[in-house]
């Protein structure tokens, strides 16, 4: 029993403390805040503003198979408002791509088979023009046994519906983390 709870124990932390934080990807739409993951009670509506500059910031606590629990933050300017929690669905919540560079400054995507570097993977070469432009959706995420955070994500490139799961990608608002 007591090794039961230690391991929790350790568990929780590691949830905790690698934070699995997205972007909401819709701007200037409101984006339905849910009590929970199953019905439609909308607890907050909540905008990504661009032009009033206000942005949520966006940490994953669970996930179900169609929503994620959040905790959502956002700053606008020298006040800081206070975090709150719901549901918001999966379909809102992407990351920025961020890419592997090879011979003559190729940029490519690694899509692995599962969460965890041993796994196989496609490697998927993408042109400097497109470069800016991918956004994955996030489907689940993953902490692997190194503590690195893992998203399971579904994008289209050039036609084409790719699923897999990434160990480089940005989920900050204000930079593409290139």
């Amino acid at each position: 029993m007591r090794k039961f709870l230690l391991s929790f124990f350790f568990s929780l932390m590691a949830h905790t403390l690698f934070c699995q934080t997205v972007i909401i990807s819709k701007y200037n739409t409101p984006v339905n805040v849910y009590k929970n993951a199953i019905d439609d009670s909308v607890r907050y509506c909540i905008m990504q503003d661009t032009i009033s500059d206000i942005y949520y910031y966006v940490q994953i606590l669970e996930s179900s198979p169609l929503r994620f629990k959040v905790q959502l933050s956002y700053s606008d300017g020298p006040t800081s408002n206070p975090d709150f929690i719901g549901w918001i669905d999966k379909q809102n919540c992407v990351v920025y791509s961020r890419y592997y560079h090879g011979e003559n400054n190729s940029q490519y995507i690694k899509l692995y088979k599962e969460p965890n570097a041993s796994s196989p993977f496609e490697i998927i070469y993408v042109d400097f023009d497109d470069s800016f432009s991918i956004l994955f959706n996030v489907i689940e995420f993953s902490i692997d046994v190194d503590s690195s955070v893992w998203y399971k994500t579904c994008f289209y490139y050039r036609n084409k519906l790719y699923v897999g799961w990434i160990d480089k990608y940005c989920s900050i608002i204000y930079d593409s983390c290139t």
